[in-house]
């Protein structure tokens, strides 16, 4: 598998620039700056707050973690063939 194709950080970057920067961001989710500055510094957002991404800038979940959802949606599909 390429890097490219799972880009994690990606989803990160995409986030915090709807949001108007880190602080902002963690404002309007609810959560501390110094969080959203760990999924900078893990290149990934947490499982649990992409929910909270999805209500508040319109992500969907599969852009936001490709890496869960995706095989999550492959799985689904295959469980109905």
């Amino acid at each position: 598998m390429n890097n490219a194709a799972h880009d994690l950080s990606e989803p990160v970057r995409r986030v915090i620039a709807a949001g108007g920067g880190t602080t902002e961001t963690a404002r309007r989710l609810g959560v501390t700056q110094s969080s959203v500055a760990q999924w900078m510094m893990n290149g990934r957002i947490p499982l649990r707050r992409v929910p909270d991404i999805e209500r508040v800038f319109g992500f969907d979940a599969l852009t936001l973690r490709p890496d869960f959802f995706g095989r999550l949606r492959a799985y689904t599909a295959s469980q109905h063939r």
